[in-house]
């Protein structure tokens, strides 16, 4: 597995050169509103006031295919903290084990590189393959968000999980 940057010159790339078809393939969308959600990342830049982003794709080494993504889409560059998030988007590699080598590389980029003093990460109670993941990169479990996420109209927990610097740094030293 390989981890692209998505950076401001990709999406200049990709959405001046490229079909609706072609983006969606590229990014290994599913839909027009996962394609929409890019093309306003894209329109608006990928920084604002507080927050910006820092996000990078999975792709398949032998098929060339992007499979998912990973990356901190709410980083608070003046607190020096960021929320992870990942998905793979390509069901046909699922529980292969990408996705944990994927998190394991953008944290240690996110403490080593971006010199983020926590990272932070939010899931759903029943999702047992990310608390797993947090779990063996040394996240621990904080507590839980009630009614935190909507998804398709309902309302869903999310169990949240911190790592800080020192911590990290203690399991994985140079």
């Amino acid at each position: 597995m390989w981890l692209l940057e998505a950076n401001p010159e990709i999406y200049e790339f990709i959405f001046t050169n490229c079909t609706d078809r072609e983006i969606m393939v590229f990014f290994g969308l599913n839909d027009a509103g996962q394609l929409e959600t890019e093309r306003d990342k894209y329109e608006k830049g990928m920084t604002t006031y507080r927050m910006s982003f820092k996000s990078f794709l999975l792709m398949e080494k032998t098929t060339e295919l992007i499979i998912g993504r990973s990356g901190f889409h709410n980083w608070y560059g003046i607190h020096n903290r960021a929320e992870l998030g990942y998905a793979i988007t390509n069901n046909l590699f699922l529980r292969q084990g990408y996705m944990l080598e994927a998190v394991k590389t953008i944290v240690d980029y996110g403490f080593r590189q971006m010199h983020l003093h926590r990272v932070e990460a939010f899931t759903s109670p029943t999702n047992i393959a990310s608390r797993t993941i947090l779990s063996r990169l040394g996240f621990k479990e904080e507590g839980i968000k009630r009614e935190d996420w909507l998804i398709d109209g309902e309302y869903d927990d999310s169990v949240c999980y911190g790592l800080l610097n020192r911590e990290y740094f203690e399991s994985n030293p140079l």
